[in-house]
């Protein structure tokens, strides 16, 4: 957002009380919209915009959408902010401002003017991550040692910036390397490994009698009263964000201001001058002309001036006669609210005089710490450091003024919007202090537009009446024609097989069309981003083809297309991109993906697509046929989505089996050349088991399916003893049953590791599921009975040596058509193996020995993590991992912060999150 922009916007709001600015956008300066937008239960709930100010996954106070989640999590933290709990961490807030205030010291003896702003973010960086983790980052004593945290910061508040408002500039910026994400890309793995192991040293020693107190100190392992080490680690990064620069821009501009004005410093330094030598914040607390000043300060020059966007409820709301629809983005803003004349004279004038006798709309429009419940957290510790900062700086310096030095001039200390940070905005100075001042006003929003300005109306006027242009998207990289073609060559050679859901000749017919629809241009760049993937001479176009994908389809979502061919192409893409976050990004983001097309998936209905016998209709209409064979693989591969993501951790699965009237897909031949076969429903296939074998796409649907059955059995029996057998009958015979059938299916998909058919990648991982399977079935078994008979582990141990044998086609080929789920088999097996002693694996072969085999498993993980993210998961988990609970395959738990740059999400202490 350019700064003439946000001038315009900020004259605008100064004039009218409300200000249409873009298309489902409004911004509000007026009190009574204040008052009813953040009042407590008033059902105006943070914007999504919160959610892009961390990384995925990422949750602090600051954006907490959900209400209820942050009521409880306000309660449990508002405790240690209090005005007596903060008494207790006075001394460390003390100590850090008089030694700030020795170095200010001693650059003015050398410099003849003082860098305030510099020795303010230091200060305030040193108390914060001392309150926060418990050990200060110690940037005054040792500031090139520590540099990496002003560094770190400086970088967070760019990529802050570009993720509100163009998001997949994050997603390619690595790869670009843009200059202004250098910062945090060379600080963040330190910053992350700092935060991580700080903490954690912290945690040890609160088993002392009496430990050094933090912020966090009654908050740990206090179950559903107090936080995990991880979120707590999130919090204390949003406490160095939210609480550095913060206070010491209000603390720069209030000195600059007094300064400015000389009776306000000699009447101020007249008042702290009266105080003891070793006073305390409760002696200055109420001093009246302090807190006028520094309220003046913060009503013109508020830290974070920037939008509370809400999202207006059901009904609509109707503020000053206009109507604003439900679903509009509503914004309170304190820049330009603190400039209304309405409520305050003279408003650009400072003048800490008129909060002597406030009235009552001053007293409601001043919002420098926000306002109603998500108000500031942090507001008394940061009135403490403001009060004891500023006074103990005009003790020391009761002369302070304004400096001419190096061309200072009072234009160097105007605001300025983020983006549009030049160097003559960085250059402040004093006679006894200097300072570098940027000051952000409100951040770009996002589709901002041209300003529209609303007329008066006697009767409602509705702010959507002006026609809403479609939503921005975004080009995709410049490739030539033979580049795009190699593209979808690639895809078709090298990913095809790991999601057989497109058909190539209706792409390729498609693809090739001038006018395709948004929906298939989405489409086409996700599978262009995988097949960049599985090109060395490629990649380097992965990220900006992800980051062009991403937002292009997302933007698609909001522009409501629900077309059936739209929609599938949609579903298509979603499911794509899950593949492509599994392998390369984060496993919970990839998570949260895939339910977008799940939840597709049930609005088209597309699980009861033969539910009337339409398959028979359609074998005679080959063109037809191939449309609903697309639909059918791609309910399919959801369906299998489904129950990988969801079985590693035993979560809910979005698509049930017992609803489904959607038959098996073709073998792959079939669909490829447009031929019509019949096939069966998944419940008619695996009670034929062991009668036939079908495809390996059929295949693994019914593998997939009978793990999770045998999680259903599991479930079944816990609930068996918990109310008795009599609800819960024949659990042993269930799994009988369905272990017999598991076993079947793997006599008929045995082939020796040698075979040519496991040049097929599908095929190949289907054996590798099979053996999987039985162990998975075994083990699960094992969970339920007291009485297991040990010979029946022979099975599933010859299961085990068989995927260790599968290893070597497995990484024979090119890594790149190894399946996405590849890894959690191999783990599986693995931790499966680590159960047993040697001599009972060994009497399966006498070629290898346990460990052997375990080389054999580790050798082809490590082959796999250079192109899947899930393979390093595991061998990180594989590695370090005792060989307990074999059924717990959740690749999200204790995986050390790697300092991987790729991602910069990863690198944000703001919330330190595992790569997956």
């Amino acid at each position: 957002m350019s700064t003439a922009f946000i001038g315009n916007m900020v004259r605008l709001l100064a004039e009218r009380p409300i200000v249409r600015y873009a298309p489902g956008q409004v911004d509000v300066s007026d009190i009574d919209a204040v008052r009813v937008v953040h009042k407590i239960k008033g059902g105006y709930r943070k914007s999504d915009w919160y959610l892009s100010l961390a990384p995925p996954g990422v949750l602090t106070l600051m954006n907490i959408t959900d209400p209820g989640i942050h009521n409880v999590w306000r309660r449990l933290l508002g405790g240690p902010y209090q005005d007596n709990y903060l008494q207790k961490l006075e001394p460390v807030v003390s100590e850090k401002i008089s030694l700030a205030l020795d170095k200010m010291g001693q650059e003015l003896k050398e410099r003849g003017c003082i860098d305030v702003l510099k020795w303010w973010i230091y200060m305030a960086l040193d108390v914060i991550t001392e309150l926060s983790y418990g050990a200060s980052v110690n940037i005054l004593e040792n500031e090139e040692e520590n540099r990496f945290i002003i560094d770190y910061l400086e970088g967070l508040g760019n990529i802050h910036a570009i993720r509100t408002t163009m998001p997949f500039v994050v997603g390619i910026a690595s790869w670009l390397r843009l200059p202004m994400f250098n910062k945090l890309l060379n600080a963040g793995p330190r910053a992350a490994q700092w935060a991580v192991e700080t903490i954690k040293s912290y945690k040890s020693l609160l088993t002392d009698e009496n430990p050094k107190l933090t912020l966090f100190t009654p908050l740990f392992d206090k179950g559903d009263k107090g936080f995990t080490d991880e979120q707590i680690t999130h919090l204390a990064g949003s406490n160095i964000t939210a609480g550095s620069h913060t206070t010491a821009t209000v603390m720069t501009y209030t000195i600059w201001a007094i300064c400015k004005h000389l009776k306000v410093r000699d009447r101020l330094v007249n008042e702290v001058s009266k105080m003891p030598e070793a006073f305390k914040h409760n002696d200055i607390r109420d001093l009246s002309y302090l807190n006028n000043v520094i309220r003046e300060s913060v009503r013109l020059y508020a830290a974070v001036p920037s939008v509370l966007p809400r999202d207006v409820p059901e009904g609509g709301a109707e503020f000053r006669g206009y109507y604003i629809p439900e679903g509009t983005t509503i914004s309170t803003q304190c820049y330009s609210i603190h400039r209304r004349e309405e409520y305050f004279s003279d408003p650009l004038k400072f003048d800490p005089d008129r909060w002597q006798n406030p009235t009552k709309e001053m007293e409601e429009a001043y919002m420098g710490f926000g306002a109603g419940t998500r108000s500031c957290v942090g507001t008394n510790l940061a009135h403490m450091e403001l009060r004891l900062g500023i006074v103990h700086f005009f003790r020391k310096f009761p002369n302070a003024t304004v400096s001419l030095k190096e061309g200072m001039a009072d234009v160097d200390m105007r605001q300025k919007a983020l983006q549009d940070v030049s160097d003559d905005a960085k250059q402040c100075q004093q006679s006894s202090f200097s300072e570098h001042a940027e000051q952000a006003t409100s951040p770009p929003q996002k589709r901002a537009v041209d300003i529209t300005h609303i007329q008066s109306h006697d009767t409602r006027s509705s702010l959507n009446e002006t026609s809403t242009k479609a939503p921005t998207i975004l080009p995709g990289p410049e490739m030539s024609d033979m580049v795009e073609a190699d593209l979808d060559q690639l895809y078709f050679d090298r990913v095809h097989s790991l999601a057989p859901i497109i058909h190539q000749g209706r792409y390729l017919s498609w693809s090739k069309q001038s006018s395709k629809s948004e929906s298939h241009a989405c489409l086409q760049f996700v599978m262009w981003t995988l097949a960049a993937c599985a090109s060395a001479h490629l990649q380097h176009l992965r990220e900006s083809l992800y980051g062009c994908a991403r937002f292009r389809l997302e933007a698609l979502d909001k522009n409501g297309n629900f077309t059936d061919a739209a929609t599938l192409a949609q579903a298509q893409a979603w499911l794509l991109l899950t593949h492509y976050e599994l392998r390369y990004l984060q496993y919970r983001q990839a998570w949260i993906t895939a339910g977008r097309a799940f939840h597709i998936m049930r609005l088209t209905e597309l699980h009861e697509l033969n539910r009337f016998g339409v398959m028979a209709v359609n074998v005679a209409l080959p063109e037809i046929w191939v449309e609903i064979e697309e639909k059918r693989r791609t309910f399919w591969l959801a369906y299998c989505l489904d129950r990988f993501v969801n079985i590693t951790n035993e979560w809910l699965l979005s698509l049930h089996e017992e609803m489904i009237w959607t038959c098996l897909p073709t073998p792959e031949s079939d669909f490829q050349h447009s031929r019509p076969v019949l096939t069966e429903l998944l419940s008619e296939a695996i009670e034929s088991s062991g009668q036939k074998m079908l495809g390996p796409f059929a295949e693994v649907i019914v593998l997939t399916t009978l793990c999770w059955r045998s999680l259903a059995l599991k479930r079944s029996a816990l609930m068996e003893n918990v109310y008795g057998s009599e609800a819960y009958t024949d659990s042993w015979t269930r799994h009988t049953r369905l272990y017999h059938l598991l076993q079947k299916r793997l006599a008929l998909l045995s082939v020796p590791a040698s075979s040519a058919e496991l040049l097929d990648p599908m095929r190949l991982f289907t054996n590798l599921l099979a053996n999987a399977a039985v162990i998975w079935h075994y083990k699960i078994t094992e969970t339920v009975s007291e009485n297991m008979n040990e010979q029946l582990s022979l099975v599933p141990l010859y299961s085990a040596s068989e995927i260790v044998g599968l290893t070597k086609p497995l990484t024979r080929y090119s890594f790149f058509k190894a399946h996405t789920f590849s890894p959690l088999l191999l783990f599986l097996s693995a931790k499966f193996l680590k159960a047993y002693p040697d001599e009972r694996i060994t009497t399966l072969s006498t070629m290898e020995s346990r460990e052997e085999k375990l080389q054999e498993i580790t050798k082809a993980l490590q082959i796999l993590q250079s192109g899947n993210k899930l393979a390093k998961s595991y061998l990180e988990l594989l590695e370090s991992d005792s060989c307990q609970n074999p059924c717990n395959l959740s690749p999200v738990r204790n995986i050390p912060v790697t300092g991987d740059t790729e991602q910069l999400d990863h690198l944000s202490f703001l919330g330190v999150t595992n790569p997956f």
